[in-house]
């Protein structure tokens, strides 16, 4: 095994703190990347349903069921 390279040891940087403003917009970011790959998650999903039943589902601006046409 002398192709096996040893990595040197990570140093961890020490916390700061940080604004709540700033902690609240990157927690309101993090959700919107959730909501997003649960929306393509679900995109196939929607679109079987949408075909099943002969409608179109619009979506609005946060992927939920706005009306089906």
């Amino acid at each position: 095994m002398s192709n096996v390279f040893q990595f040197p040891p990570s140093r961890q940087a020490p916390a700061r703190q940080i604004p709540r403003e700033e902690f609240e917009r990157l927690a309101e970011l993090a959700l919107d990347v959730v909501d997003r790959i649960v929306a393509m998650l679900d995109e196939p999903d929607r679109s079987a349903r949408a075909e099943d039943v002969g409608c179109v589902v619009r979506l609005n601006r946060n992927d939920q069921d706005r009306d089906r046409v």
